[in-house]
């Protein structure tokens, strides 16, 4: 845990000390309010587990900022790399303990193109995973890896993602698919290659093959949040 703490901190430091891009591809940092709910469904097995969790989480690209400092530049290409850790409150764990730590991390690559002031394109290469336990018990799920490409038109940013997933309920883990959509309201002149806030909504879903133990695993993440950009 602590090590997760030292790297979110390390991320959020580099993020403020890097040049702001847009599509918030040289860096960000977020809060985030998210409601989970995955299931687990088989012959002898039905499991299912919801709660609320809130988080934050810092994204980073060192190549890209290294590299690529001049956010007057139309092409950016870099790294990914994001972690973050929060608390919640899930119910469905075997054991009566509800209150539950999360944890992520990411890892890819991007490259994001502008347009005009204001039209910008992006993609990601993303892999990532969420995990929730009460220290009994575990959920996660994420990408690996997923393509997330993103546009931004003046304000207005959309993210749309879909690949290869990976669901875990209670230490039974299986393949499966992946998919992201988000919308983003960014506020102030989004064309003037300063720091930005943004508010935004962000649904996932992930479908899990038959597993030897269940036919079907499905989790869906929805999450409401405040980001720097």
């Amino acid at each position: 845990m602590n090590k997760i703490i030292i790297c979110f901190c390390i991320l959020a430091i580099c993020s403020f000390s890097a040049s702001a891009q847009k599509l918030g591809y040289y860096r960000e940092v977020s809060g985030n309010i998210n409601y989970i709910n995955q299931k687990a469904t088989g012959d002898e097995i039905n499991m299912k587990l919801s709660g609320w969790t809130v988080d934050f989480r810092g994204g980073y690209s060192l190549l890209g900022s290294l590299f690529f400092q001049d956010t007057e530049r139309k092409f950016f290409i870099g790294d990914h790399l994001g972690a973050g850790f929060g608390v919640g409150y899930i119910n469905g764990f075997a054991d009566d303990i509800k209150y539950a730590l999360e944890l992520s991390i990411e890892y890819g690559l991007k490259a994001a193109y502008s347009v005009d002031d204001d039209l910008e394109v992006g993609v990601k290469l993303l892999y990532h995973g969420n995990y929730f336990t009460n220290m009994g018990d575990g959920l996660g799920f994420g990408s690996k890896p997923a393509i997330m490409p993103s546009v931004r038109f003046k304000n207005i940013m959309g993210t749309v993602g879909f690949g290869k997933g990976l669901i875990s309920t209670d230490g039974r883990q299986s393949d499966g698919s992946f998919f992201r959509a988000e919308g983003r309201l960014i506020f102030g002149d989004a064309g003037d290659g300063d720091t930005h806030t943004a508010i935004f909504l962000r649904a996932e879903s992930i479908t899990g093959k038959e597993h030897e133990e269940f036919k079907k695993q499905t989790a869906t993440q929805i999450s409401f949040g405040f980001c720097i950009m």
